[in-house]
């Protein structure tokens, strides 16, 4: 709910200090003066414009009320990720893949960089510590400076040195304490990806996106393969995240879907659709890359998508 106010405030503090200015140039007269009629038209158009805001934030609050969950769902969600990620395993919540420039971490394996590193993927897990701080969770003290939390491994060859560590044991002890919240994390992560989808496509799309999603949605399974892929590829706004222009995301398997039933039809279409963009992906991607060797996993993962979730 705050973040969605905080959103709604910067966009309409927007249109004051960018659409205002912009508005007053474009009718000031010769003497450099505004004329009056000139400010009416300058407050119809904003009022529009804030007007539009409110209701689209209200149409993605609406498709996005579906995502409710009890403790038994976000656990039985989050021990899943975790299955799909490492096997439910307490020493791979700190990671580092092959041929992979960022070690990986907690249960969605949360890509965290080195210093000095190009980020290319979505950075996630400096966000989660800030979110475990926030839900009075102790961090580790070598952690505690806020300003420069990257990774302080530079190389898969030091972290694997350093595995047995301390302060590695101290990482996996936080991870393995806080299944619950790393869940919740990745649901927030969730609420806010379908905002970030309509922000970055064309407004004749929009329909189409959210009649997906909702479909996708209507089950807990569905929520779950939306959560999954989600903390898995990403949305799929990222412009670093391409192959050939194309990318892998949540926006790409929803802009390819064509369905209308729901529940676990919809996510069957979704699942199918989600090992095309993947396989796609792959083709796309440089020889160097070697991420054939990945998709055989991924597409393992995708399978989970079609089994019923179990909430005990």
């Amino acid at each position: 709910m705050e973040a969605t106010f905080i959103n709604k405030k910067n966009k309409i503090l927007y249109n004051f200090l960018i659409i205002v200015p912009a508005l007053r140039s474009l009718f000031k007269a010769q003497d450099g003066s505004v004329p009056v009629r000139a400010y009416r038209t300058i407050g119809s158009i904003l009022i529009f414009t804030c007007l539009t805001t409110l209701h689209g934030q209200q149409e993605q609050k609406a498709v996005l009320k579906s995502i409710n969950l009890s403790k038994a769902e976000i656990m039985a969600i989050g021990n899943k990720i975790w299955l799909n990620e490492s096997k439910m395993s307490v020493e791979k919540l700190a990671w580092w893949n092959k041929n992979e420039h960022f070690a990986s971490l907690g249960i969605g394996h949360f890509i965290w960089y080195p210093c000095n590193e190009e980020v290319l993927c979505t950075q996630t897990f400096p966000a989660l510590l800030v979110f475990l701080e926030q839900h009075g969770k102790k961090i580790p003290a070598w952690l505690n400076n806020k300003s420069n939390r990257c990774c302080p491994w530079k190389t898969r060859e030091d972290f694997f040195k350093d595995f047995q560590s301390k302060r590695m044991n101290e990482l996996r002890t936080l991870l393995a304490s806080t299944v619950d919240l790393q869940t919740q994390f990745i649901i927030q992560r969730t609420s806010k990806a379908l905002e970030l989808i309509l922000q970055s496509t064309p407004v004749n799309e929009h329909a189409h996106i959210k009649k997906q999603f909702k479909r996708v949605a209507s089950s807990a399974t569905g929520l779950y393969a939306i959560i999954d892929y989600i903390n898995f590829k990403g949305e799929g706004v990222n412009p670093g995240e391409r192959h050939n222009g194309k990318g892998w995301g949540l926006l790409q398997i929803l802009q390819s879907m064509r369905g209308n039933e729901l529940n676990m039809k919809a996510v069957a279409e979704f699942a199918q659709c989600a090992k095309k963009v993947l396989t796609q992906r792959v083709l796309n991607a440089p020889k160097n890359s070697h991420e054939s060797q990945f998709l055989p996993g991924w597409k393992k993962r995708i399978d989970s998508y079609m089994h019923e979730l179990k909430i005990t």
